[in-house]
């Protein structure tokens, strides 16, 4: 938050002028009334109507000040807060993908929606508001004093009993306010979810349960927020009555001094009038603060994804794969007890064709995803000709390496934008993205082509179109070497065969596939075959080879 601020300190800074000038003409108002007073008392007629001309011409000068004061506060806090909250999704997407998926994406969505809400309600408009009315008080303590000390030491006096209510609330807020941050939390990941799981709630009748889970969130949501409101109220109105019972005093004691002689009625106006702008700002002061103190755990959580250097990789090498790929005594786990890779020996040459086979749950994916960087805390090393992976810079990694992921996903948007993913690139390489990966095809149905839309992930194409155009859109990239996790299963043999032998075809494309398929004249075309069991690499080589052995290869196509 201090980072965004500091970006944005010139309208800030305005902000602050602008609420110092229409503090000192609000406050002089009371000088105003004083002078309307007592000139109508005197009966002087004449200065009486200069007094009403004066006013009206200050009051048009006050309603300019307080337009162009809210104008730019207004434009301050819409700045500051497009900024922070584009800073906080830079920051999300800075995380790799093992931090990324600690959260839920719902986590992600409350944060830019209903976090920044609360920012804005409980911080900057108190924030503003504070500044403003501390303006406001502290030249109304001055008038006081230049208009009566006597008064203003007895309005000092009633008013320190004020000064407790932040330090009763201020605590207690917070863990309110932490609290329906949370909630809100459960509340929109709950929804994403239902909302996400409509096919199936409907397929298997579930509505009555999915409304019930609902129910329950949105009751939690209401209820934290409920509680946060009502010590709210009660901090409110402690100060209010607070406040009321500063003003009685200096109507009092006022009073009393013009039954005795010693003050004018204009000055009692004036005072009464300065005392409202003495005691109204302090409430609004004493309310804010517990307010701002409230929401500082939600900015100090905001702050980790809005200081994005701290997210970035530690890498800052350029990746490059020109020569080959080595992973030695490689192992992972995601939890320590539970190893998925262990003692990983493996070399991937650059233009060769690879293929990764085993049964499910044996660490293929884990293991592309490892060479894709997706996590950093494996045991071994993992070079990119020569260079460490922790080394490389992370952001630049997907210049080298495209992977077609099985659970494929569409933006909502036109085929165009899901191909070249808003990039520019030339006619011929969209043309031959899509010939390559026979998404040409159906593309040339649409009513609209490639400027068709696709719906919601892709709902308004097929699971074959969808695989289709997601091989066009890792093609199309160019890298150097290119991973398909199962990304053809869903499209007929036919079709996949004729994908991956174009794919062979390609001369300095380093690809590797990992497949269930079992067609031998695929199989064959690939340089080497890496067959994987329980995490480990049991055995390699080509086709023919393998076959040849009759190992664990051999044995899991079930040949007899």
């Amino acid at each position: 938050m201090k980072q965004v601020l500091k970006e944005h300190q010139f309208l800030f800074g305005l902000t602050v002028f602008l609420s110092l000038i229409y503090a000192i003409a609000s406050v002089l108002i009371a000088k105003i009334l004083q002078r309307v007073t007592d000139t109508a008392l005197s009966g002087d007629f004449e200065a009486f109507k200069q007094v009403i001309l004066f006013s009206v011409g200050y009051l048009v000068f006050i309603g300019l000040g307080f337009f162009t004061y809210t104008y730019v506060s207004k434009l301050f806090t819409n700045k500051l807060i497009k900024s922070y909250r584009q800073k906080i999704f830079h920051g999300v997407f800075q995380q790799n993908y093992q931090d990324f998926t600690k959260n839920n994406t719902a986590d992600y969505l409350s944060i830019l929606t209903n976090d920044m809400k609360m920012v804005e309600e409980n911080f900057l408009a108190p924030l503003l508001g504070t500044i403003l009315f501390g303006f406001i008080f502290v030249i109304a303590l001055i008038m006081l004093f230049i208009i009566s000390p006597l008064i203003t030491v007895c309005l000092i006096i009633s008013v320190l009993f004020m000064f407790l209510v932040p330090s009763i609330f201020g605590k207690l807020l917070q863990k309110k306010q932490n609290r329906v941050s949370q909630a809100l939390e459960r509340f929109t990941k709950q929804t994403k979810d239902l909302l996400a799981g409509f096919e199936v709630i409907k397929t298997f009748n579930r509505l009555a349960f999915s409304a019930q889970q609902f129910e329950k969130e949105n009751e939690d949501a209401t209820q934290a927020k409920l509680d946060s409101d009502k010590l709210m109220a009660v901090n409110e109105s402690l100060s209010s009555v607070l406040g009321m019972f500063s003003q009685f005093v200096v109507i009092f004691v006022s009073s009393y001094l013009v039954i005795k002689g010693e003050f004018t009625m204009g000055g009692t106006i004036a005072l009464i009038q300065l005392s409202g702008q003495f005691v109204s700002p302090l409430l609004t002061i004493m309310t804010n603060v517990p307010k701002m103190k409230g929401i500082q755990p939600v900015i100090a959580k905001l702050d980790v994804y809005a200081m994005s250097q701290a997210l970035e990789g530690k890498g800052t090498l350029k990746p490059v794969m020109t020569q080959e790929m080595k992973l030695e005594n490689v192992s992972f786990a995601y939890d320590p007890e539970k190893p998925i890779l262990s003692n990983i020996d493996l070399t991937l040459e650059k233009g060769k064709k690879y293929v990764i086979m085993g049964k499910s749950g044996c660490g293929k994916s884990t293991l592309t995803k490892l060479i894709s960087g997706y996590y950093d805390h494996y045991e071994g090393d993992i070079h990119y000709d020569g260079q460490e992976l922790k080394e490389l810079d992370q952001q630049q990694l997907g210049q080298v390496v495209a992977t077609i992921h099985q659970d494929i996903y569409m933006f909502d948007t036109t085929i165009k934008n899901n191909l070249c993913l808003y990039q520019d690139f030339s006619d011929a390489a969209i043309k031959e993205a899509l010939a390559n990966s026979g998404a040409h095809q159906f593309i040339a149905e649409q009513a609209e082509g490639i400027d068709s839309m696709v719906g919601e992930n892709g709902a308004k194409l097929s699971g074959g179109q969808r695989q289709r155009l997601a091989v066009a859109r890792a093609l199309i990239q160019k890298t150097p070497v290119l991973i398909i996790d199962e990304g053809t299963s869903a499209i007929d043999k036919k079709t996949a065969y004729d994908i991956e032998s174009k794919l062979f075809n390609i001369k300095d494309l380093t690809l590797i596939t990992i497949t269930h398929q079992t067609n031998a004249d695929l199989l064959k075309e690939y340089d080497e075959i890496i067959y994987m069991e329980h995490g480990n690499i049991i055995e390699k080589g080509h086709f023919n080879e393998l076959m040849a052995n009759q190992s664990a290869f051999y044995q899991s196509l079930g040949i007899d």
